[in-house]
């Protein structure tokens, strides 16, 4: 995996490449807390995403939690989502609704065009 990180305003661009596999979950998780500790908006870029795993999505929930938390904003461009909706299907993630952190209804996994997707 590798990770390229573009700060523009207050938005943090990330771009990933490669597997997004538990091989690779530390490198994801440093681009994520990068992101995030140096940005109010972040969205991530998974269109080059070769494979993707649990561990992977779990990790993409736990960012979009910590950024709640912040009181950051955190999403996933659309042609990532085309990467992510086959392992939401078949591991349970797809949700109707946020989980009970999701106030602001930006959770990724309760999908709809204008709210998990974020335009660069």
């Amino acid at each position: 995996m590798d990770y390229q990180i573009e700060l523009k305003d207050d938005m943090a661009f990330i771009r990933v490449t490669g597997e997004l596999t538990i091989s690779y979950s530390s490198e994801l998780k440093q681009a994520l807390l990068e992101a995030v500790g140096s940005s109010d908006r972040i969205v991530l870029d998974m269109e080059g995403a070769e494979a993707v795993d649990l561990p992977c999505m779990e990790l993409l929930c736990s960012a979009h939690r910590t950024s709640i938390s912040a009181g950051k904003a955190f999403g996933i461009t659309g042609n990532s989502f085309s990467k992510l909706r086959p392992i939401m299907m078949e591991s349970g993630f797809e949700r109707h609704r946020g989980c009970v952190l999701d106030s602001n209804k930006s959770c990724i996994w309760a999908y709809t065009p204008d709210v998990a997707v974020m335009q660069h």
